[in-house]
């Protein structure tokens, strides 16, 4: 459909975070910044790629074939929103972090703002990214 007018959302790039080479120690990437309309912003998409270029899931494992999340956004139906994302843990390595803004009309940043960004896990942080299992404990009087 053509939306005489319309143009797709912008990324305020110099407001978006990270930047490119950032390392994350916790396990998680941050991702913030501003996203701008000329009528008005419905919502932000992040996609993390991995270097075998596998999207992230919601779940924080990686798959083929594309997959975003989506951001929180401050104000939404306005022309101009402020968004975040923050991943669940990740595991160690070098990821591509995509971000794009749709309009009212379904309209995308195209192509998507690209930033790069690295992951390293603390000992704890490893733990609990492949615990998987509940551990039952019965205690039993003497």
């Amino acid at each position: 459909m053509i939306y005489p007018n319309d143009n797709p959302p912008t990324v305020t790039e110099n407001l978006l975070s990270p930047t490119n080479g950032t390392l994350f120690t916790e396990g998680r990437i941050a991702v913030s910044g501003r996203v701008e309309d000329d009528i008005q912003i419905a919502d932000v998409e992040v996609a993390i790629v991995n270097s075998a270029g596998q999207y992230m899931r919601s779940n924080g494992s990686f798959g083929n074939g594309e997959s975003w999340r989506d951001a929180f956004v401050t104000s939404p139906a306005s022309p101009g929103s402020n968004f975040s994302y923050t991943t669940p843990v990740i595991p160690d390595g070098d990821y591509t972090v995509l971000v794009r803004g749709v309009d009212h009309h379904g309209f995308e940043t195209d192509p998507p703002v690209a930033r790069t960004a690295s992951v390293t896990l603390t000992v704890t942080d490893v733990w609990l990214a492949k615990a998987s299992t509940t551990i039952e404990v019965t205690v039993s009087e003497p």
